[in-house]
C-alpha cells in the first residue's frame, strides 16, 4: 500500500503559549498512539499538568500522526549588556505547524490537549498550507531548526530592495525596519489571513 502523502496544517493556540502548547500535543499523540486512539480523552489528561517540557518537537510520527510539529521562530538581535546580540523570537504568535497524514485523526487529540489548539481550516474542512506556504518555510528553515535566518537588503532611491536572505522578493510583506534593531515588521499573508510578524533584517547599504 502506497504511503499516504503527510500535509502541513495550522494549529492556533494561545499566545505566549506556543511552545508549551507544541510539547503537549507531541506527548498527548504519544500516550493516544500508544492506546491505540482507544482512549484519547485520557491520553489527554495525562499531559493536562505537564510545563515545560524539553523534549524535542516532531519526536512523536507513529502511524504517521504526528511527523512533526514545530514553532517556526526568526532570528533577531536583542540587545544584551549595551551589545546586539542573536536570539530567537517566535515568527507567527498564536500558531504552530503540524505535519501530519491523517489530520483527521490528530484532531481529536487536539480539542482536548490544554491552550485552545486547533487546526485551521474552512467550511467544517482542515485547510493544509498551500505548495507555496510550504516551500518558503522549508526553503527558509530545516527540520532540525526551524528558524528563519536574518535577511539583508538596501536602500535605493528611498525603497527598500532586499538583496539575500528568507525575505528576498518579500519586499511588500515589510511595513516597517527598525534599523538600530536590525528587524521588519511584516504583516505575511499566509494560510488565508493576514499574520503580523518581525524578522531580523540587516540594511547593509544606502543609494541615492
Amino acid at each position: 500500500m502506497p504511503e499516504i502523502r503527510s500535509k502541513w496544517y495550522v494549529i492556533q493556540v494561545r499566545t505566549g503559549h506556543e511552545e508549551r502548547a507544541r510539547d503537549l500535543i507531541s506527548q498527548a499523540v504519544a500516550h493516544a498512539v500508544e492506546d491505540g486512539f482507544s482512549s484519547v480523552a485520557d491520553a489527554a489528561v495525562a499531559v493536562a499538568d505537564v510545563v515545560g517540557s524539553t523534549g524535542a518537537a516532531g519526536a512523536v510520527d507513529a502511524a504517521s500522526v504526528l511527523r512533526e510539529c514545530f514553532v517556526p521562530k526568526a532570528r533577531v538581535a536583542q540587545k544584551v549588556d549595551g551589545k546586539w546580540v542573536p536570539c530567537e523570537k517566535v515568527l507567527l504568535p498564536g500558531y504552530l505547524i503540524a505535519v501530519t497524514a491523517h489530520a483527521d485523526q490528530l484532531e481529536p487529540v487536539l480539542r482536548r490537549v490544554p491552550d485552545l489548539t486547533r487546526i485551521l481550516g474552512n467550511d467544517n474542512a482542515f485547510t493544509p498550507l498551500d505548495a507555496s506556504e510550504v516551500a518558503w518555510l522549508e526553503a527558509s528553515t530545516s527540520r532540525s531548526d526551524r528558524v528563519v535566518e536574518m535577511s539583508e537588503g538596501c536602500l535605493e532611491g528611498g525603497k527598500l530592495r532586499i538583496t539575500s536572505g528568507p525575505l528576498l522578493g518579500k519586499e511588500a510583506w515589510v511595513r516597517k525596519v527598525n534599523h538600530r534593531k536590525k528587524v521588519a515588521y511584516l504583516e505575511m499573508q499566509m494560510f488565508g489571513r493576514t499574520i503580523k510578524a518581525q524578522m531580523g533584517l540587516k540594511v547593509t547599504r544606502k543609494k541615492v
